[in-house]
């Protein structure tokens, strides 16, 4: 019948096939023959029917494997209901993902997990634990087939899984037994599991396949292991691939962060800050939108950095991406969840895997930079008197400039400029008091620079002096607001000659005629004011007290104009970025 070996029951506990009734007086005739093979064939293809019925709804690709024929409706019937009383209290699919999601929800770092499934396919082992963000991780070595562990088993599929189901009454039962025992418990070749240093959970399924049982219950015995029997029919999606699923679509355990950068306006000094992107239990397809900023004059590719809430800044990111500096300042970063661990950029564009390490993003970070993070206000003043070549390069420099400016400062409202021009004083009586300085207010940079670009060359009238302290005065005014309002005040002046004092000096240079004193509106600007004053001569002077003055002029910066260029000059300004200030990764946006 089923190929168990008889022992001193009356009865088989797999089959039912009766071993031992009481003895029947008389001679063993050909009709009694014929009666015990009649019911043999009958209870065989009972038998084997019903195994069929474990394995399949239609018992048509099984027929060659029922002894006694293709069995009728009614049998068909009858062997269904026995299979399944054969699963008998076996869980339903449903309740194995609620029982592999529990597993999930209580995963640490301290609490791995291993679930071991025995199917059709063989022996599966998953191992589920979090890495350090706090991101379940999962080992899925490849399953060990059937082939291997019991090489008895029939090649074809439909002769393998009725033989799983219980068909093997051709085989030594005592060969699969110890087959089984040695692939799967006992050492050296049985280390499909490893010791268990958390949860196990062993699951047979389908429940009732006789060989499946028998594995399982053999690794239901190691210690600590819970036993989950499943019913239903081969084909379904392996536990490994539902526990994958359930670990790559479950809600985070911990906030990720973005790493940003903020730069004290008054002191430049550069602090790390980790901004939040996504919370605990946000689920996979979830987005995030954070506002950012570009460091002005930074060209280069940018660093996004994300950590998990419980290890940001420390040690290597979650995800480490470099992404094209954008045109503008203000960008805006989209991120979308993919699964835990998983983090997709969708802009800016162009996101890629940064190479290299967090640390070597970390070192690149200044403690601090002279550097205008947040909105400014840039008075330029330039003496228009002069030789035309030297005057005209006075201009370039500053429309090099306000256009570098103008690129770098798109966005509405970010940086104001106003440009202050002025020609000699004239000390003819009754001329003395008209205005030499003409400029515009403080307006977007492009407005400007229309207005600067319109401006020409003027006669030098006086040779030891210009009106610096008339376009002092005046920047003076522009400027004085600019702190309170939580603007950032620079000035740059642009000429050769020394300013008028006032009163006069014993050096007999004419005194401005608006009574003046430069030395007391720089000390306003620089102090009060807050402004970062630089300034550009036509060349170094060759008197001491000349040079002295200049240097008063630029305390942020004084450079020569042969030399001078629109970034050196914006990079005095902490408007422009130095290259060896550069910033990595990008600024929050308080604005």
């Amino acid at each position: 019948m089923c190929g168990r070996p008889a022992d001193v029951q009356a009865q088989c506990p797999e089959c039912g096939w009766v071993l031992r009734s009481p003895l029947r007086a008389g001679a063993v005739t050909a009709q009694l023959r014929e009666e015990f093979t009649s019911r043999l064939r009958e209870s065989q293809q009972a038998l084997d029917a019903r195994i069929v019925a474990r394995i399949s709804r239609d018992p048509g690709p099984y027929h060659n494997h029922i002894r006694g024929g293709a069995p009728d409706a009614v049998q068909w019937a009858v062997a269904q209901q026995e299979a399944r009383l054969d699963a008998g209290d076996a869980a339903d699919e449903e309740t194995l993902r609620a029982r592999l999601a529990d597993l999930v929800d209580r995963l640490s770092q301290d609490t791995p997990v291993a679930v071991v499934e025995v199917n059709e396919a063989g022996v599966a082992v998953s191992r589920a634990g979090l890495d350090r963000f706090g991101t379940p991780s999962l080992d899925q070595p490849p399953t060990r087939a059937w082939a291997s562990l019991l090489p008895m088993l029939a090649d074809t599929k439909e002769e393998l899984y009725f033989q799983l189901a219980g068909g093997f009454s051709q085989l030594d039962r005592s060969a699969i037994s110890d087959r089984l025992q040695g692939g799967l418990i006992d050492p050296p070749h049985g280390e499909l599991i490893d010791p268990p240093q958390g949860e196990l959970l062993v699951i047979c399924r389908p429940a009732g396949w006789q060989i499946l049982e028998w594995a399982a219950s053999l690794l239901a015995a190691l210690p600590g292991a819970q036993f989950l029997r499943v019913a239903g029919l081969p084909g379904r999606a392996p536990a490994a691939t539902v526990l994958a699923s359930l670990t790559t679509e479950a809600p985070l355990r911990e906030a990720y962060q973005l790493m940003v950068a903020t730069v004290d306006d008054v002191s430049g000094k550069v602090a790390t800050q980790a901004r939040q992107i996504f919370a605990p239990g946000d689920v996979p397809g979830t987005k995030s939108r954070l506002s950012l900023r570009r460091p002005p004059g930074n060209t280069e590719d940018i660093a996004l950095a994300i950590f998990s809430a419980g290890t940001a800044g420390d040690g290597e990111p979650l995800a480490l991406y470099s992404v094209p500096s954008p045109p503008g300042i203000e960008f805006g970063l989209h991120a979308v969840l993919d699964g835990p661990g998983r983090v997709r950029v969708t802009a800016p564009p162009g996101a890629k895997v940064r190479a290299g390490t967090w640390a070597q993003v970390r070192s690149e970070i200044p403690d601090q930079v002279d550097l205008t993070a947040g909105p400014a206000d840039l008075v330029c003043a330039v003496d228009l008197a002069g030789p035309v070549p030297t005057v005209r390069a006075r201009l370039r420099l500053v429309r090099s400039l306000l256009e570098r400016l103008t690129d770098e400062h798109a966005e509405a409202g970010r940086l104001r400029v106003s440009v202050l021009t002025c020609t000699d004083h004239n000390f003819e009586r009754g001329r003395e008091s008209r205005s030499v300085v003409r400029g515009t207010p403080l307006s977007p940079a492009p407005e400007a620079l229309a207005w600067f670009a319109r401006q020409s060359v003027s006669k030098m009238t006086y040779l030891e002096a210009a009106p610096i302290e008339d376009l002092l005065y005046e920047a003076a005014i522009k400027l004085a607001g600019a702190r309170a309002a939580g603007r950032a005040a620079r000035l740059l002046i642009v000429g050769s000659r020394r300013p008028h004092p006032y009163p006069r000096g014993i050096d007999r240079v004419q005194e401005c005629p608006y009574h003046y004193k430069w030395k007391q509106t720089l000390r306003q600007l620089v102090g009060p004011a807050g402004a970062r004053c630089v300034a550009v001569a036509d060349a170094a002077p060759n008197d001491p007290t000349q040079a002295a003055m200049w240097r008063a002029l630029g305390p942020a910066g004084l450079r020569w104009l042969p030399d001078a260029t629109a970034q050196l000059i914006g990079e005095d300004l902490a408007l422009l970025a130095r290259h060896t200030q550069r910033i990595p990764i990008p600024l929050l946006n308080t604005e």
